[in-house]
């Protein structure tokens, strides 16, 4: 059954979802486009997605990197954006149905140790992690907001408790305050899909995605370096690769060099890592 999903809105120079670069048909996994009279960002919305990490990691949108533990996690997305839904006649790459196009920001809250059985919700999420019932962090992506200045008063990436979730459902009404009188400075961006469960990739295509990135860390390439050699056989998911260099080096950009001290991590990391096959 289809439904509405998070997704990266990184998109590949002929305009799919980077997301799903190692599918075959790639090429056709393509947001549907806003038609050229269509009215931007006339709909505003806190859309609540909790999906397991196999899929989050397929979509884009996972925070982590923890393959041994990814059968118990789970990624919680929060999106409070302004938007405009469009709508395929046929799905796209025959999965797509429709996007919702849209800015705003996004919290990706990552859950794992869950000790009861908690409804995945946030508010009962960030109470249970105060009661010791289960694990939460989360991190915060703007999207299509040229002023930067309207999330300083977010919390920065840390534990989900009560205290930071008052403070992200505050901030969403003063964000759709400023969408709404900056509507002509936004820049719509493919934030939500309408498609079938995402066809998740294995175990094993996930760590060697995993291990492919720390190999090429440990070697002293940067991630833009090693995003070009995985394209040329296609052969990994490239969120996941980011993913990978996000959590091994300290302050990550695409093209910076890791440090000595960022590679020997990688190296370390990589004693440990178990993959069959």
């Amino acid at each position: 059954m289809a439904d509405w999903y998070p997704i990266s809105p990184r998109l590949t120079k002929e305009g799919a979802f980077e997301a799903f670069s190692d599918l075959e048909n790639a090429k056709d996994m393509k947001p549907v486009p806003l038609a050229p009279n269509q009215r931007q960002f006339s709909d505003f919305k806190v859309h609540f997605t909790s999906v397991s990490l196999d899929t989050a990691s397929r979509l884009g949108i996972a925070s982590i990197v923890d393959i041994s533990s990814a059968s118990n996690t789970l990624v919680m997305t929060y999106d409070a954006m302004r938007y405009t839904e469009t709508s395929a006649e046929s799905p796209l790459g025959g999965a797509i149905y429709g996007t919702r196009w849209g800015a705003g920001f996004r919290v990706m809250v990552t859950i794992w140790d869950l000790q009861a059985k908690l409804e995945v919700q946030p508010g009962i999420i960030a109470a249970g992690v105060e009661l010791g019932m289960v694990n939460a962090s989360f991190e915060i992506v703007g999207f299509g907001i040229a002023n930067g200045d309207i999330f300083k008063d977010l919390p920065g990436p840390g534990r989900f408790d009560r205290n930071n979730y008052s403070r992200l459902s505050k901030a969403a009404d003063a964000i759709n305050g400023y969408l709404q009188k900056n509507v002509d400075s936004l820049v719509p961006q493919p934030l939500q899909v309408f498609m079938s469960a995402p066809r998740v990739q294995s175990q094993l295509a996930s760590s060697q995605a995993a291990l492919y990135a720390a190999r090429q860390l440990s070697a002293g390439k940067t991630c833009v370096v090693a995003l070009l050699a995985n394209r040329v056989k296609s052969r990994f998911n490239e969120d996941a690769i980011r993913n990978v260099y996000k959590a091994l080096m300290e302050d990550f950009a695409e093209n910076k060099l890791p440090s000595s001290q960022e590679r020997d991590r990688a190296k370390d990391w990589l004693k440990f890592e178990q993959v069959g096959g």
